[in-house]
């Protein structure tokens, strides 16, 4: 049963999106089909053949390597801030606040703020 569990998931969102659809005679089922074939054919491709796991492998490591390059980038921009591995670079405030961030790293400390409502400027959509 569980070899069946992907399939069942696949099943179960597509009935999801179909029931939930509010324009299900513009559903173009070729289109669905193609869409599930290929799925099928990528993962039999990267599963099954050796050339499709060594060809996925290796655009991985492309992946890898310039993501080290650009933690090496942000701990020369950062410091230790930006050090691959540091709890701060993926739990940082400043994706949510960038003030918030100069506020507790910067030099003019004592001249920001470092709130993030809509009085300091920061507004959502803009």
């Amino acid at each position: 049963m569980a070899r069946f569990t992907g399939i069942l998931g696949i099943l179960t969102m597509l009935g999801l999106a179909y029931i939930f659809s509010t324009a299900r005679r513009s559903i173009r089922f070729k289109t669905v089909a193609w869409g599930l074939g290929l799925q099928i054919v990528f993962a039999i491709f990267v599963l099954k053949v050796e050339f499709g796991r060594n060809l996925f492998q290796k655009a991985g490591d492309v992946v890898n390597r310039l993501l080290a390059h650009a933690f090496v980038g942000s701990q020369f921009v950062f410091g230790d801030l930006g050090k691959q591995g540091s709890h701060l670079v993926s739990t940082s405030p400043s994706r949510y606040c960038p003030r918030l961030f100069l506020s507790q790293h910067s030099s003019r400390s004592s001249t920001t703020t470092g709130s993030c409502n809509s009085s300091s400027g920061l507004r959502r959509g803009s």
